[in-house]
């Protein structure tokens, strides 16, 4: 029940907002900016509520606004960037696309760094059994690897905001398009779902890397 009416809420709040910020005669950098922060406060409201109550959704509504109006204000400054709405669809599709081929570049690197350490990783545990300096050896990988970890989180990061702010521009666009660049529009979408898909295997990579880490006790 006390969901249910969260969601509602929610909803109910962000249509009102929405509402006032075309009455309100906002421009469009200002009114992008503040419709992504109680977009992200609505969201982040409706899972904290999920999860912890009136606490968890008083958290997850800070959460959300700050990560939000980070996106609500690349959006708006990636719209201002572009002088016609089809030199946006072309850079935007463009740039997912430069960034799914980075992504595909770094999940496969990753992938044979995980399979190489997990080799490396058994080598050592078999031989510190006859070899004790191997620990130190086993103790230095596992740093190596922290740190490659550490570096794979941020970039996992970096994708994650990469493919809000796709979201929303390309929603955004497409609303504001009327019909009309259907067919690059699409195009666009299915660049936005294969960064959709890299995300996912880079997340997979990422938690294969700290399970690699866990995997060696000193």
């Amino acid at each position: 029940m006390n969901a249910s009416f969260l969601k509602i809420g929610t909803v109910i709040t962000l249509t009102t907002f929405l509402t006032s910020c075309a009455q309100m005669g906002f421009d469009d950098h200002t009114a992008t900016q503040m419709e992504g922060t109680l977009a992200g406060a609505g969201l982040g409201a409706a899972l904290g509520g999920l999860i912890g109550g009136k606490d968890g959704a008083l958290w997850g509504a800070g959460l959300g606004a700050g990560v939000g109006f980070l996106v609500g204000n690349e959006v708006a400054a990636r719209k201002q960037s572009y002088s016609t709405q089809e030199a946006l669809i072309t850079g935007e599709t463009q740039r997912v696309s430069n960034l799914v081929q980075e992504l595909e570049n770094t999940n496969a690197i990753l992938r044979q760094e995980i399979t190489s350490y997990n080799t490396q990783i058994n080598a050592l545990k078999a031989q510190m059994q006859r070899d004790s300096s191997k620990r130190e050896q086993l103790r230095q990988k596992k740093v190596a690897i922290d740190k490659r970890y550490q570096q794979a989180k941020k970039s996992l990061q970096s994708t994650e905001n990469e493919l809000k702010t796709a979201e929303a521009l390309h929603a955004d666009t497409k609303k504001q398009a009327g019909g009309k660049n259907a067919n690059e529009l699409k195009q666009w979408e299915k660049r936005i779902s294969s960064l959709r898909k890299q995300k996912v295997k880079l997340e997979q990579n990422t938690q294969q890397l700290q399970s690699v880490s866990n995997s060696i006790s000193l």
